[in-house]
């Protein structure tokens, strides 16, 4: 709400839903949350727009249909995973520690084994 100001219209949906957004994300990824909210925010919503595509029968064949909705949701997907192992790799480089985040116990398995690096 502290964006919102006196007279603008607003998408009330979207609002409600990007405060949960921004809990989960601030208690998965932190700090790091901030600057990617939006570029997050705005690939979900792409997937959710083709979602109840694929959730019709056939869904692989569906997914192969050449539509502006499905090409939005492969474009979501792949930007959101750009984004999630971009933050993985960045956390495992910069060597953090101490940090009691679930991202950071993802960002610390090893990349072949699956197992918690020894650190």
């Amino acid at each position: 709400m502290k964006g919102w100001q006196p007279g603008q219209e607003l998408d009330i949906a979207r609002e409600m839903g990007a405060s949960p957004s921004a809990i989960v994300g601030k208690t998965l990824f932190g700090s790091d949350w901030d600057g990617i909210a939006d570029e997050v925010s705005r690939s979900l919503g792409a997937l959710m727009d083709g979602f109840y595509l694929i959730m019709l029968p056939f869904p692989d064949l569906i997914e192969m249909l050449p539509i502006p909705t499905m090409r939005r949701m492969k474009a979501g997907r792949k930007r959101l995973d750009e984004i999630i192992y971009g933050l993985i790799d960045e956390r495992r480089k910069s060597g953090a520690h101490g940090d009691d985040s679930p991202f950071h116990a993802v960002a610390a398995q090893d990349t072949e084994g699956g197992q918690p690096r020894h650190e």
